[in-house]
């Protein structure tokens, strides 16, 4: 017999397993409207959705043509904090697997140049001379 607590219980359920797939398909298309760059995410909506306020997201697309042997270079300063990643991941936001590729780099993994900044090398191989950078391989960021 269902009581009207489990009711609420299973109706809560089934509406998160229907609306968050809703919510990356919408976001995923809207992050194609900046493929290949990595704005900001507006902390106000990360918020409304059972985001950490105390955690800065930038999402975005990206695209790349490995017949072209194209890479994306993300060159940043993280910001002084007790850890930050950098993580690819699906079209719904799923990590990319991360037993076979490097699809992740951190505060402790990344290499940092003299004035603290970082590059990151997103392509479908390795770069040449990937010395200076975490290189990873292998839509969304």
């Amino acid at each position: 017999m269902l009581t009207w607590t489990r009711w609420i219980f299973v109706t809560w359920q089934s509406t998160l397993v229907a609306a968050a797939p809703m919510m990356f398909a919408k976001w995923a298309s809207e992050f194609k409207a900046h493929s290949n760059q990595l704005p900001l995410f507006n902390q106000e909506r990360s918020n409304s959705v059972g985001g950490d306020p105390n955690i800065r997201y930038y999402h975005s697309h990206w695209k790349l043509d490995a017949g072209r042997e194209e890479a994306l270079l993300i060159e940043a300063t993280p910001p002084p904090c007790s850890t930050w990643n950098f993580q690819l991941n699906n079209y719904w936001m799923e990590s990319l697997d991360y037993r076979y590729n490097t699809v992740h780099c951190n505060k402790a993994t990344a290499r940092y140049g003299t004035d603290g900044s970082i590059r990151i090398v997103v392509s479908h191989q390795p770069p040449p001379a990937a010395t200076d950078g975490t290189c990873l391989r292998s839509n969304m960021c």
